[in-house]
């Protein structure tokens, strides 16, 4: 995948045979091109989406972990609590990473971004 700039124009060549023409313009409103934010608000959105990635992946792995190798933790309602961890892993995995990237770049590039990643996860 190459990407190259020149003027207002970028163009995606990516390894599947097709290009993008991107179009952009410096509005003068202090939001960097392709940016739904400000940079600093932008960069506080990815650490706020981290902190919750990392808490999340951690906390329903032990959950799951707990329930899963002690026996005596097997009851009804621990697995129905482990369920929903499995569950909340998922989300975490799947979901909160292409809501980053919708809820920090805007426009074509949010799009061709999610896009091929998910054309190549489902390969």
């Amino acid at each position: 995948m190459n990407v190259s700039t020149s003027g207002g124009n970028a163009t995606l060549d990516t390894d599947g045979g097709f290009d993008v023409q991107l179009d952009y313009h410096d509005d003068g409103d202090g939001v960097p091109p392709g940016l739904r934010h400000g940079l600093g608000l932008t960069i506080f959105i990815c650490v706020a989406y981290v902190a919750v990635f990392v808490v999340g992946v951690v906390g329903n792995t032990c959950v799951v972990v707990v329930v899963w190798r002690l026996p005596r933790m097997r009851s009804t309602t621990n697995l129905f609590v482990a369920n929903l961890a499995v569950a909340d892993l998922l989300v975490n995995l799947l979901c909160l990473p292409f809501t980053l990237v919708a809820n920090v770049l805007e426009g074509e590039s949010t799009m061709l971004l999610i896009t091929s990643t998910h054309c190549n996860f489902l390969r």
